[in-house]
């Protein structure tokens, strides 16, 4: 009977022990895959604090003359030529003074341009030719206009007076104060 109980004990003992590596086994495969988990995000953090850390040491610029009243008005023009519309139809191209996007290092330029007699198509055409031109300006607000009674006449196409917005950011950082 007591070689039973030693039998049953050592049977007991040995199956504990295979359960126990077992269940250690078992944590230590969790523990590898967690791990191969948590480098897999390690190596994904790395690269996007390496293209944030690229980003910021290269923001883009517009040109130097992009804020000038002369190139905003040639770029217009050049945009209404491309389309096909007259440039007398361009009433005026008129910039506004960059001011600063909040706390930002960023500068925002809206320019106003005032179209007169245009169809829709020419409008969009236009707004189209200026975002191929200079990607960075965006047209946030068009507004459209009845012209006078005499230029809409039934064998005419419908003709518009058009103020849109041009917007555009600029980067320049704010000069720290001086001692």
């Amino acid at each position: 009977m007591s070689g039973n109980r030693l039998t049953i004990a050592a049977a007991l003992a040995v199956t504990s022990l295979v359960l126990f590596d077992g269940w250690a086994l078992w944590q230590w495969d969790a523990a590898r895959q967690q791990l191969d988990w948590e480098h897999a995000e390690l190596a994904t953090a790395d690269r996007l604090a390496n293209s944030i850390r690229t980003l910021r040491r290269s923001p883009e610029k517009l040109e130097p003359n992009a804020r000038s009243a002369d190139s905003l008005a040639k770029l217009v023009e050049g945009a209404a030529q491309q389309v096909g519309l007259s440039t007398d139809r361009i009433v005026h191209v008129a910039p506004s003074e960059p001011r600063r996007v909040g706390n930002t290092p960023y500068l925002e330029q809206t320019t106003a341009v005032e179209l007169r007699n245009v169809t829709l198509k020419q409008v969009v055409d236009v707004t189209q030719a200026v975002s191929r031109t200079a990607p960075r300006l965006m047209v946030p607000t068009i507004s459209v206009r009845m012209p006078p009674a005499e230029s809409n006449s039934p064998d005419r196409n419908e003709l518009w007076n058009v103020e849109l917005t041009l917007t555009g950011h600029l980067y320049e950082p704010k000069m720290p104060a001086s001692p």
